[in-house]
């Protein structure tokens, strides 16, 4: 190894603890270099052993890295020279493309390392930084994603932006900036940094009057309508990505009453990404997104945080009447490729699989585990299987690898038929190399994948997927939330934080479906202690709440819209409404009014751009429209279980509790159809089931609860699918 790098000095000390710290790395994986001495790897820097697996991946590159932090800026303004901050994560394609050709390259490294400071960031780790770095990228680009490239002013304000850079324009762009900064264009980065950072803070905190959100329903279905793709599903013309929360708005939206438009969106798309390559039809799970606007070639990685919503929406898909063709089994294997392959040995979840794999020569390449060329398709499955054709594996590749399952939508190949040949296919691809697995364990990640899966598991009557759910929560949270400060992730036997408001939110949901799915208290009292924090850490001026306060030189982070996830404020509000239904608090239920107000103005201009905000909204307004109901104050349950002609309906009351004597109760027009029991779960005395023809909905569905003191307000809610 190289004490100093190129273009850069470095003294001894230092140089002796960056060896002492490679010395003591595990044999595995290996270091991702181009450059070796002697038979180690010819450079070092600050990564090598940090605990996020994507800052580890650059340990070994030449370019003289700082992680995020305060040693960073202040090595900038020691220096007085620019940053250059590179953000991206573990298992983004592009991000390992631009590390071989350019921050694994000395020629590069020393542009970096002679005329900035550079650092790179983990988005998983801080996702508050990387919404305003995002948002910089996207305000001054037009677009953004990741890699994202920004030149940052000593103090932290970005001045310069982009994406992904070719080695030649990246090396152009580098010389450029640093020229500017040693001569008369210092002046002018300066008046850019101060000019997008004062348009990052106008954008984010603007707001508009409160006003009503009666319409904003309907427009959001006539907003998302403009960007539906009739041919094929989806919401776009080029790539394609899942958009769970906008599935997620319009199962919420079709339950509350027909709209033509909006379930053929719903059920279009969803369709779709069930038949297509972006569902690993051999091992189960979604892929990120399609490159295409058909739904069959897929971007290969695997986020925990999309399994986890798309078991939402494969739930509501499954459910409703008549289902999705598919759903229900697209959604279990989805939950055994959670557990077999997301489920860490210490319980909880992993944060993702990469794209890129190693491919027969040993090289890596993006989708070599998941594609099939001829060759290996005989290997496997033998020459001329008559069930390839039903596989779509018969049809010309859209990748150089080879063909990716597909099939028709709304025409599933039959089961008996294809799943032997799976089975074959995932013998023969468990022999490949798998992809690298992001072994971080984030909080608020697996929030999702655990209110996913408790959610499926007690609407899908899978009590397995619920145990599974209940020991991953138990040992998320004992990992990373008993403790006095909760904290954000772990990695390699290292816990970090802070935590953002997304990792509470999330995590609150997730114990809250573990509560919907066993019953017990426990569950409750943990959901409303990640909401309690939320609330008391994170609010914001006029009843808003940051991702993050405190934590950056930028000041309050405070999020535009949802994005590939719901955003912080989407989620509390989601959490909030939820609890509210559950256990009622004035305090709590205030705060939520006071958000939906904040929210308000901007919701009704461009619902389409918070949906999850919207869905959150209606349900602390109007009450849960799902086939999961709580109801008088959350004293009393309706679960809606649809067989094949009728629907089952049960009914929990709360220990104490007990429907009115002579008022009407239940489905309207079936009350002889019930059947009263007194073996309720604990705390619940009463189970009380009707029976109602699917024909007969929708039906008005009455309740008056009463103690042996007094009776709640008469209610009324309706049933249908």
């Amino acid at each position: 190894m190289q004490q100093h790098m190129p273009g850069r000095e470095r003294d001894a000390a230092l140089w002796a603890d960056l060896v002492a710290r490679a010395d003591a790395l595990p044999a595995e994986p290996a270091p991702r270099t181009a450059h070796w001495s002697d038979g180690k790897p010819a450079y070092i820097n600050r990564l090598v052993d940090a605990p996020s697996p994507y800052l580890r991946q650059h340990g070994f590159n030449p370019v003289d890295w700082y992680p995020w932090g305060a040693d960073a800026l202040a090595e900038a303004a020691r220096r007085d020279c620019p940053i250059f901050l590179s953000t991206g994560y573990a298992t983004c394609h592009w991000c390992h493309v631009m590390e071989e050709e350019s921050f694994d390259d000395p020629e590069v490294a020393e542009l970096l390392n002679r005329h900035f400071v550079a650092i790179k960031l983990d988005r998983e780790e801080r996702p508050d930084l990387d919404q305003h770095f995002i948002l910089a990228t996207s305000l001054q680009q037009g677009h953004a994603g990741w890699p994202n490239s920004s030149w940052l002013l000593p103090d932290g304000r970005p001045f310069h932006t982009g994406t992904y850079f070719p080695k030649p324009h990246f090396m152009q762009v580098l010389a450029a900036i640093a020229q500017g900064w040693r001569g008369d264009g210092r002046a002018e980065f300066e008046r850019l940094g101060g000019v997008l950072t004062d348009h990052i803070a106008m954008v984010t905190r603007r707001t508009a009057p409160p006003t009503a959100l009666d319409r904003a329903p309907a427009l959001a279905v006539e907003q998302l309508s403009s960007g539906f793709n009739t041919a094929h599903g989806g919401f776009g013309r080029g790539p394609q990505f899942p958009q769970e929360g906008h599935l997620l708005f319009l199962a919420d939206h079709l339950r509350r009453g027909p709209d033509a438009r909006a379930e053929q969106m719903f059920r279009k798309s969803l369709d779709a990404m069930i038949a297509g390559g972006l569902h690993d039809h051999v091992g189960g799970g979604f892929h990120r997104y399609t490159v295409d606007e058909n739904w069959r070639t897929p971007h290969f990685e695997k986020m925990a945080y999309n399994q986890g919503l798309m078991a939402l929406c494969l739930t509501e898909a499954a459910t409703m009447d008549p289902p999705i063709a598919g759903a229900d089994r697209a959604l279990s294997r989805l939950a055994d490729y959670l557990m077999r392959d997301l489920a860490l040995d210490r319980g909880g979840f992993a944060a993702a699989e990469d794209a890129d794999s190693l491919d027969p020569d040993g090289k890596l390449e993006e989708g070599a585990f998941y594609t099939w060329s001829e060759a290996q398709l005989s290997a496997c499955l033998g020459a001329g299987s008559a069930v390839q054709s039903l596989l779509g594996l018969d049809a010309a590749p859209t990748l150089p690898g080879g063909a990716v399952i597909h099939h028709p939508p709304g025409a599933p190949p039959d089961p008996a038929l294809v799943d032997p040949v799976l089975d074959r296919l995932a013998a023969c691809r468990a022999a490949r190399p798998r992809p690298f697995r992001d072994d971080k364990m984030i909080l608020g990640w697996n929030g999702l994948v655990i209110r996913g899966l408790a959610t499926a598991g007690l609407l899908r009557n899978r009590p397995d997927w619920v145990d599974a759910a209940a020991a991953a929560a138990d040992a998320l949270f004992s990992e990373l939330a008993s403790g006095p400060e909760i904290a954000k992730l772990s990695f390699d036997g290292v816990v970090r934080g802070p935590t953002d408001l997304t990792d509470l939110a999330w995590a609150g949901s997730a114990a809250l479906a573990l509560y919907d799915a066993t019953l017990d208290p426990r569950w409750r009292a943990q959901a409303e202690t990640f909401a309690a924090q939320a609330l008391r850490d994170h609010a914001a001026e006029g009843g808003r709440y940051a991702l993050s306060r405190g934590r950056s030189p930028l000041g309050d982070v405070l999020e535009l819209e949802d994005g590939a996830t719901p955003s912080g404020e989407s989620a509390l509000l989601d959490l909030l409404a939820y609890l509210s239904t559950r256990a009622p608090d004035p305090s709590r239920d205030s705060a939520a009014s006071d958000l939906v107000r904040a929210l308000s103005g901007t919701l009704a201009e461009m619902p389409v751009a918070r949906l999850a905000a919207l869905r959150a909204a209606r349900i602390l307004n109007e009450g849960d429209a799902g086939p999961l109901r709580y109801l008088a104050e959350g004293h009393a349950r309706l679960r809606l279980s649809p067989g094949n002609e009728d629907l089952h309906i049960e009914l929990l009351l709360r220990d104490g509790w007990h429907l009115q004597d002579g008022a009407p109760a239940g489905p309207q027009g079936v009350a002889a159809a019930r059947s009263d029991r007194s073996d309720g779960p604990d705390g619940w005395r009463r189970r009380i089931v009707w029976t109602v023809p699917k024909a007969a909905l929708p039906l008005p569905c009455h309740l008056t609860l009463c103690t042996d003191r007094l009776c709640l307000a008469p209610e009324l809610t309706e049933i249908r699918l």
